[in-house]
C-alpha cells in the first residue's frame, strides 16, 4: 500500500508557518529547481523529471491503450483505503509541483509573472488548475473516506425537498463542515434530482463500474477533473491525451499523477487530431470523456460506437429580474460580478455569460449596462490563447451595433470586450448569431425582455427565450432579490427545475460548480446541445439532472469573483489556490485577509 501522511484538520505551529510562507509567496529551492528544469527544457523535452514528451504516433496508440487496459480489473479490485492513499498522494505531489505547473501555464500564454499588470492573466491560471484540482481532490477525499467506513456508502444530503407533483427532488449538499460554512456565508450546493426518494448508488458495488476510459482533455483550463472522475467514482483505468493548446502543463501533470502512472493504471497519448482519431477508434475503450466544442464532437462521434460522456459549452444566458430590493450599490456589486465572468480567462470559458436578459421596463437597466461598462473596461484581462478566438472576436466585432469598450488597465494584446446594447429576440440576421454561436471570446448582448415589471412572469419569459432562442444547455444564472425568492419559493423550485440547463446560478456565476465534487458538470439531460452526460455526482445519486448553487442577493463572497486590480487578483487567487489544496482555519484566514484587507 503507498506510503502517505494525512492530512490534519489544523496544522502543527511548524506547519503553519511554513503554510504561512506559502501563502506570502516566499520561494523555495524546490521551486527554483523547478524552474532551472524549465529553462533547460526548452531545448530538448524528450524526458523531463522522466515524463516522456515526445509525441505519440498513431502506431503507438494501441499498445498504449493495450498496457493500460490489462490493468483494469486490477485497479476496479483495489480497496477503497488503497485508492484513498493514492488519492493523498496526488494532493501532496500537486502542492509539492504547483509553482512548477502555474509556470508552465504562464509560458504557455504568454504570461510575465514579474509584470504586476499580468496578475489577472495569472490568477485565471491558478483558479484554472491548482485551485479547482485542490478543492475537487479534498472533495473526493472527503467521500472516499466516508464510504470506507460506512461500507461503500456516500455521504447522505443535508436536506431533501420534494417538488410535489413533479416527480423530483431537490437535496443540498454543500456546506457541511465548519470551514465550509465559513467560507459559504450564505451560498448552498444543490441537485436537482429525477426520482423524490434521493436514492444514492454503493460506491464499490455500483458507481464503480470499472474499464477503460480515453480522456480527450479540455484545452481552456488545465485541472484535469474528468480524470479523478473516471478513476476514483468509477474505478476506470484511463489514456489521457492532453489539449495541444495547453500541452506544456503536461509535464507537472504527469508528475502529479506519477504514483498511477508508475502502477499502470494511467498512460498519456501526446499530439495532434490524428493521435486523438486513434484513441477514440480503440477497441479497448469503455468509454470517452471529452470537453471540447460542438465541432469537435461532430468530428469524434462517427469514429466510435463507446459510449461519449462530452461537456460542448455553447451560449450561456444571465437573467436579472427586477424587483424592488435592488439599489445603487448592488447595481454595481452585480455589474461588476458578471464583468468578471465575461471576461476571465479573456472569456475562453464554457460558462462565461454570452446573453444577458433584463426586464424591458426595469427602471435600474441603463445604469446597470453603465455600470457593466465601467467594469470591463477597468478588468486588466488575459491575453487570447484560444486557437480561432481572434478570428471569432472580429466577426462578432463587424456586427451592426457592436460596442467595443476601451481600456487604459488592459493586457497587451487583449481582445477588447464587446457590447451589444438592446438586442432584439427576433430572428434578425444581423442579431442571429449572438444567440446561436458561443463566441469563446469577450462579448455580451443585453436582450430585453417584457415582464410588466412582475418577477415572476418575467422570469417564465425569458426562461422561454433561453430555451428557444439560445443555443446550449450548460449554464445559466438568475440574479434576482431573496425577498422575491422566499415570497416565491415553490414556484421559484420549479423555474429553476424547468430550465434546460445542467448547472443553474442564483446570484452567482455557475462555473464555481465546476470545482465542487458533489455536485454535476454537464449539459441538462435531454437537451444535447452542450453536450451528454456529467461528470461529478461524487454523493452517486441514481437521478441527478443538474447542478444548483444558490448565493444571497447581497453575498458577501462575490467580493471574489468580481473585477479586481491585477495585484490584488493574483493575491486572493494564490491565497485560494492555498486554501482549497490545504484547508484549514489558517489558509482560509489568509485567504479572507487578502480579500478583505488586501494584506
Amino acid at each position: 500500500m503507498p506510503e502517505r501522511t494525512r492530512m490534519r484538520s489544523c496544522p502543527p505551529p511548524t506547519s503553519a508557518i511554513l503554510s504561512v510562507l506559502l501563502l506570502l509567496g516566499a520561494p523555495t529551492l524546490l521551486t527554483n529547481a523547478l524552474s532551472a528544469s524549465i529553462r533547460s527544457s526548452r531545448s530538448s523535452q524528450a524526458s523531463v523529471f522522466g515524463v516522456k514528451m515526445n509525441p505519440t504516433s498513431v502506431e503507438e496508440v494501441p499498445t498504449v491503450v493495450s498496457n493500460v487496459a490489462s490493468k483494469a480489473e486490477e485497479w476496479k479490485e483495489r480497496p477503497l483505503e488503497y485508492k484513498i492513499d493514492l488519492l493523498h498522494q496526488i494532493l501532496t505531489n500537486t502542492i509539492e509541483h504547483e509553482n512548477y505547473w502555474i509556470s508552465l501555464a504562464q509560458q504557455s500564454r504568454g504570461i510575465d509573472p514579474d509584470n504586476a499588470r499580468h496578475g489577472c492573466a495569472t490568477a485565471d491560471v491558478i483558479i484554472s488548475s491548482t485551485a479547482t484540482f485542490g478543492a475537487y481532490l479534498n472533495g473526493l477525499i472527503s467521500t472516499l473516506e466516508y464510504c470506507s467506513k460506512h461500507n461503500g456508502m456516500p455521504p447522505p444530503p443535508r436536506k431533501v425537498r420534494v417538488l410535489p407533483g413533479t416527480g423530483r427532488s431537490i437535496v443540498t449538499l454543500w456546506p457541511s463542515t465548519l470551514l465550509d460554512h465559513l467560507e459559504a456565508v450564505g451560498l448552498r450546493a444543490e441537485l436537482v434530482l429525477g426520482d423524490e426518494s434521493a436514492e444514492q448508488m454503493n460506491l464499490e458495488r455500483e458507481a464503480c463500474v470499472g474499464g477503460v476510459a480515453g480522456v480527450l482533455g479540455a484545452g481552456n483550463i488545465d485541472a484535469p477533473i474528468e480524470l479523478l472522475c473516471e478513476l476514483f467514482l468509477k474505478s476506470r483505468v484511463c489514456i489521457y491525451k492532453p489539449n495541444p493548446v495547453n500541452s506544456k502543463k503536461h509535464l507537472a501533470v504527469a508528475k502529479i499523477f506519477e504514483p498511477l502512472v508508475s502502477a499502470g493504471y494511467l498512460d498519456f497519448v501526446l499530439g495532434g487530431a490524428d493521435v486523438g482519431s486513434a484513441l477514440v477508434r480503440d477497441s479497448n475503450l469503455d468509454e470517452v470523456v471529452l470537453t471540447g466544442s460542438v465541432n469537435t464532437y461532430e468530428k469524434i462521434k462517427p469514429l466510435t460506437s463507446t459510449p461519449i460522456c462530452a461537456e460542448l459549452g455553447g451560449v450561456n444566458c444571465w437573467i436579472i429580474a427586477p424587483g424592488d430590493s435592488w439599489s445603487k450599490r448592488s447595481v454595481d456589486g452585480h455589474a461588476r460580478h458578471l464583468a468578471f465572468a465575461r471576461v476571465a480567462n479573456n472569456g475562453h470559458v464554457c460558462a462565461a455569460p454570452q446573453v444577458v436578459m433584463v426586464d424591458r421596463e426595469w427602471k435600474w437597466r441603463h445604469q446597470f449596462m453603465d455600470r457593466l461598462r465601467f467594469w470591463l473596461a477597468e478588468y486588466a484581462g488575459a491575453p487570447p490563447f484560444y486557437p480561432g478566438s481572434a478570428d471569432t472576436h472580429s466577426r462578432f466585432q463587424d456586427l451592426p451595433r457592436a460596442e467595443v469598450i476601451p481600456g487604459e488597465n488592459a493586457f497587451d494584446k487583449q481582445q477588447r470586450p464587446i457590447i451589444f446594447a438592446d438586442t432584439p429576440v427576433g430572428d434578425e440576421e444581423s442579431t442571429s448569431s449572438i444567440f446561436t454561436d458561443e463566441a469563446f471570446c469577450p462579448v455580451l448582448a443585453e436582450v430585453p425582455v417584457d415582464g410588466g415589471g412582475d418577477p415572476i412572469s418575467f422570469l417564465y419569459n425569458a426562461a422561454e427565450i433561453a430555451e428557444k432562442k439560445c443555443f446550449g444547455s450548460l449554464t445559466c444564472n438568475i440574479l434576482i432579490p431573496d425577498k422575491i425568492v422566499r415570497k416565491n419559493a415553490r414556484e421559484f423550485d420549479e423555474i429553476i427545475a424547468g430550465l434546460p440547463f445542467g448547472v443553474i446560478g442564483v446570484n452567482i456565476f455557475p462555473a464555481f460548480a465546476h470545482s465542487m465534487p458533489q455536485l454535476v458538470w454537464g449539459a441538462a439531460p435531454g437537451h444535447p446541445q452542450s453536450g451528454i452526460g456529467f461528470i461529478g455526482n461524487s454523493g452517486l445519486y441514481r437521478q441527478p439532472q443538474k447542478a444548483v448553487l444558490r448565493a444571497p442577493f447581497n453575498w458577501l463572497g462575490r467580493k471574489a469573483l468580481s473585477v479586481m486590480p491585477p495585484k490584488k487578483t493574483e493575491k486572493v487567487f494564490r491565497r485560494l489556490a492555498q486554501y482549497k489544496m490545504k484547508p484549514s482555519l489558517i489558509s482560509q484566514t489568509a485567504l479572507f485577509t487578502a480579500l478583505f484587507l488586501g494584506l
